[in-house]
């Protein structure tokens, strides 16, 4: 709520000016009114003269400096982007009101919730219009970031500043520097020195600065960009997948684990294998999958071979026998339930083309 308060904020408070006419010129306003606008002397806001005068010497030092980067605090990074937040159910019982605390991403975009309801005694309930939240704060950045990228790869990490305060203001763009990745800018480039940029944003509206990078390490690399300007920042940390260069290959192992005596026992079994002397560095790596079944992963997804016959008489064969075979292995194994069980059955019953071709069937 007081983030929200923050965004209607227009930095003129009460005791702020000299007298109440000066409150609608700052505001730049044209009044017509026949109340009497104090003018030409200090008004009831301030006590005295001497109080006010004070108040206008305290406030020079809080003048902003269009040049004076110092004058906002660091700012907090965002980097909590999911593509999808909510999903939660609760048992509601007799209640008919729930809250729930969470905390809302940090994407400048709008969230759209729905729900719905069950009940034994009432059915279904929904919700009869989705209700939206918008996340925004006046001053952000967007990092537009490739996917993926290959390692030495050189891309164009494209950073947007949008600006919707009331006035143009000047920004400095830094890239966090890490040893994962080089930044590829010269210092005598204009307004740039090294990972910085400086640019004008006007109000309203949004510019573009791209920054040259070359990825070295593999794996998920964090880039981090704050900008900073004198009356507001943002931060941003995101993500790029850095994949390596050449081709990839795969080479595998079987060994075969016999606990068929039920017995509690360690079994000790060594595989060996080298790399390639060309194998880019960095890239290797082993995976390790126990299956506990005698066909291994030749079986992994076997309920997805069950199938609705159709089509002519190759297509209906060709998915109706593998239904045949899977019911037969899967209760061999003790593994068939009762939904994929049914889920077979129905589609052999119900394969209106192999029924169609048995019109065929010579008497």
């Amino acid at each position: 709520v007081v983030h929200e308060l923050e965004l209607y904020n227009t930095g003129y408070y009460l005791g702020m000016f000299m007298n109440s006419f000066a409150v609608f010129q700052e505001c730049g306003l044209w009044v017509l009114t026949d109340a009497k606008l104090t003018k030409d002397y200090i008004d009831g806001v301030y006590d005295t003269a001497e109080y006010a005068e004070r108040f206008v010497e305290e406030s020079e030092g809080y003048m902003v400096d269009i040049h004076d980067f110092s004058s906002v605090g660091s700012p907090r990074v965002r980097k909590h982007f999911p593509e999808t937040w909510i999903w939660l159910d609760n048992n509601m019982g007799s209640r008919i009101y729930q809250e729930f605390e969470v905390t809302v991403p940090d994407s400048i975009t709008s969230w759209v919730a729905t729900g719905f309801v069950i009940s034994e005694d009432l059915g279904l309930g929904l919700t009869t219009t989705p209700v939206e939240l918008q996340a925004f704060q006046p001053f952000f950045i967007f990092l537009n970031l490739p996917y993926s990228v290959i390692r030495g790869e050189e891309f164009a990490l494209e950073v947007t500043i949008f600006n919707y305060l009331k006035d143009a203001t000047e920004v400095k763009v830094i890239i966090e520097q890490s040893d994962k990745f080089d930044i590829l800018m010269t210092s005598n480039e204009i307004n740039a020195t090294g990972h910085q940029q400086t640019i004008l944003v006007p109000s309203e509206d949004g510019a573009t600065l791209l920054f040259p990078v070359r990825p070295t390490n593999l794996g998920e690399v964090p880039i981090t960009v704050t900008a900073v300007s004198p009356t507001a920042s943002d931060a941003v940390t995101q993500r790029i997948l850095v994949k390596a260069e050449g081709i990839e290959k795969s080479h595998s192992q079987s060994i075969l684990l016999d606990l068929t005596d039920n017995k509690p026992q360690t079994t000790l079994k060594t595989l060996s294998f080298s790399f390639p002397p060309d194998t880019v560095t960095g890239s290797e790596r082993v995976q390790i999958t126990a299956i506990g079944d005698i066909l291994g992963p030749s079986i992994n997804g076997l309920a997805s071979l069950i199938r609705m016959p159709y089509g002519c008489g190759e297509q209906n064969m060709i998915n109706f026998a593998p239904n045949i075979y899977v019911l037969d292995y899967l209760t061999k194994k003790k593994q068939l339930t009762d939904n994929l069980k049914e889920k077979a059955l129905s589609f052999m019953r119900q394969g209106k083309h192999f029924r169609n071709l048995l019109l065929f069937v010579k008497k």
